[in-house]
């Protein structure tokens, strides 16, 4: 007899429960939120080479390793190719403005673990995301980042509280989240395939 399939959310949270849980004890930031967010930015097949799963993009601050990505932008209106330059690909409708589709440059990262930790520093050593941090509640957390402007889509904060619910759903059925389970670790090694 042939088992059922899993949920792909069952694999995913075995595979970086560990690290959202690590980020949490470390900056803060509730690990369902991470997760969420990670699921949101990069899927749950983790297909990025540089590991970023969260969209952090490589601005002036930023002095590590970087890779350039295809992306979008969400704007109001129609006039903001200019501020692209070069890297604007092309416009199109999307949820009452435009959707700009855009080459940018974003952090890359030699492990999952060095995006995770990065991740939740970038968000504790931001002033904006400030407000985040004085609440526990994933969902709620979820809409500070937003708010604050982490991602221009103007439905972000809804995707990611979305996202919360569901996998605070699946979470009680991965080993690694029982009380007194062995926990997963993430494989370090893993290779992706370039986006």
């Amino acid at each position: 007899m042939q088992k059922p399939a899993l949920h792909p959310d069952i694999p995913f949270l075995g595979k970086f429960h560990s690290l959202a849980l690590e980020v949490e004890r470390t900056y803060g930031v509730p690990a369902l939120a991470t997760l969420a967010q990670h699921v949101l930015e990069a899927g749950r097949d983790n297909k990025n080479r540089f590991f970023n799963y969260f969209g952090v993009k490589a601005d002036k601050r930023w002095t590590g390793a970087t890779q350039d990505q295809l992306t979008w932008e969400w704007h109001k209106d129609n006039k903001q190719a200019g501020r692209y330059g070069a890297d604007f690909i092309r416009l199109e409708p999307y949820q009452g403005g435009f959707k700009y589709h855009v080459r940018q440059r974003f952090r890359a990262y030699e492990s999952p673990r060095a995006a995770y930790l990065d991740r939740g520093k970038f968000l504790r050593d931001n002033p904006r995301y400030r407000a985040a941090f004085q609440t526990k509640d994933p969902a709620e957390f979820c809409r500070r980042i937003a708010a604050a402007g982490y991602a221009t889509d103007n439905q972000y904060a809804n995707k990611l509280v979305t996202m919360v619910a569901q996998l605070g759903k699946k979470l009680p059925l991965v080993p690694s989240t029982k009380p007194d389970a062995p926990a997963l670790r993430p494989s370090e090694g893993h290779q992706q395939e370039p986006v």
